[in-house]
């Protein structure tokens, strides 16, 4: 849990700076491949790293429920 919690500080960090440290492209193949196959595995659920990529990349676009989504990163998502 403490990795979780610093993984997520140093995320807030970059935020801070306009910055993020996933990319957008990244980001929009992780949701993409959850999309896919999150369903059938628990691995997804069950690995706290894959869990923490899934935490930034919905932060990132926005799309943690009942917001509005990021325009951006909905194109990108439609591309994969």
């Amino acid at each position: 849990m403490e990795k979780i919690d610093y993984i997520r500080s140093v995320e807030q960090a970059f935020n801070q700076f306009g910055m993020s440290m996933m990319s957008d492209d990244f980001a929009s193949k992780l949701l993409a491949t959850l999309y896919i196959f999150g369903g059938v595995n628990s691995i997804y659920t069950m690995n706290n790293r894959l869990v923490n990529g899934i935490l930034i990349a919905q932060q990132k676009f926005n799309i943690k429920g009942g917001e509005i989504p990021n325009a951006d990163g909905i194109i990108l998502k439609k591309i994969y």
